[in-house]
């Protein structure tokens, strides 16, 4: 029985094993850390690039609106304009 206590003791002298799991662990979740804050990072670029987009397009569309405004008004204008030389009436306010 001493024999065999004797080899489970030099068995459990290794120290080295458990810290060499301890240091690949540590390492893997440092990694782990690191991917997430870069995917985080890239996440939050790549949304400021988005909304940046959304406010150049949505400054377009509202210069659009009012040229569309204007360019119906114009029409508006000219139609009373034919109407008045077609059927000879003045323009009724």
């Amino acid at each position: 029985m001493g024999l065999l206590m004797g080899r489970r003791e030099e068995r459990g002298k290794g120290e080295a094993f458990p810290a060499r799991i301890g240091r690949k662990l540590g390492f893997a979740m440092g990694l782990a850390l690191f991917l997430v804050l870069l995917v985080g990072g890239i996440s939050i670029f790549l949304s400021s690039s988005i909304s940046r987009g959304t406010k150049v397009i949505k400054a377009q569309s509202e210069e659009i609106e009012d040229v569309n405004r204007l360019h119906t008004k114009i029409h508006h204008a000219i139609e009373e304009n034919h109407r008045v030389v077609v059927l000879g009436k003045e323009i009724q306010c």
